[in-house]
């Protein structure tokens, strides 16, 4: 977190309502960060899954959702 306030991405606030809880929120730049990692993200799954029809892409994720649920417990 100390990092990413430094870079300014986000911003720390005391809770107004608790003094132990402290608020983090995403600032404008941040956003664009958060957009452009989004963008990669999809470029990279659309190469991925380019030559992969659809049902087979379908089996895939829900195979792998199967398998972060049973890791989860």
């Amino acid at each position: 977190m100390t990092a990413m306030t430094a870079r300014n991405w986000i911003t720390r606030e005391p809770d107004p309502n608790h003094g132990r809880i402290v608020v983090l929120r995403l600032t404008e730049e941040g956003r664009g960060v958060l957009r452009q990692g989004m963008d990669a993200v999809r470029s990279l799954e659309d190469q991925m899954l380019k030559d992969i029809q659809a049902a087979d892409a379908t089996l895939v994720q829900n195979c792998l959702e199967m398998f972060a649920r049973n890791l989860r417990g």
